[in-house]
Order: structure tokens, then C-alpha cells, then sequence
């Protein structure tokens, strides 16, 4: 799940070094909430962001529709991704 988030936040440069910093601050949250597994909290935030319908927005002879649509599971992952980098880069 690590090298996940990790490809996603990083297109270019040292994945190493960025992989080792993630892996120190998870080490780091660990040893301060003791009480509270990493993996609760990263499932926690899965579960709510979790999505099960995209809309999508089609043009037709001049009128604007919305359609829902069932989203698959790589997609859904993409989805939450995208939404907490987001999150992350509009924070700086």
C-alpha cells in the first residue's frame, strides 16, 4: 500500500529517499499514538473517502446531463489518490 501512495504523489525524483521519510513518519505516529494502529488509521480513511458512483458529464445537442456511474475498484483507489493529494498540495 506504501509504494501506492507513493507512485501516485511522486511522478519524478527520489523515491528512495521519499519512501524511507514515509516509512520514518510512520514509524514516528506509531510511537506517539501508541493506543492507535497505523492500519486503523489508513483504513478509517479509506472507508470514508470510499466512493461508489462517478458522475459523469456528457453534452448532447446542446443540453448538459450528468449520468451516474457504478465505479470499479482500481478506480475507486485512484479516486481517494487523487483526493488526498489534493488535500496535501492545496495545505501548502
Amino acid at each position: 500500500m506504501i509504494t501506492k501512495i507513493l507512485k501516485f504523489l511522486i511522478k519524478k525524483g527520489h523515491k528512495f529517499t521519499v519512501t524511507k521519510v514515509f516509512i520514518q513518519f510512520c514509524n514516528q505516529f506509531s510511537n506517539t499514538f501508541k493506543k492507535i494502529p497505523l492500519i486503523y488509521v489508513f483504513s478509517t480513511l479509506f472507508y470514508k473517502l470510499n466512493t461508489n458512483v462517478e458522475l459523469f458529464h456528457i453534452a448532447y445537442r446542446r443540453k448538459s446531463h450528468f449520468i451516474p456511474v457504478p465505479v470499479k475498484q482500481m478506480r475507486k483507489v485512484y479516486i481517494i489518490f487523487k483526493w488526498l493529494y489534493l488535500a496535501i498540495s492545496s495545505s501548502n
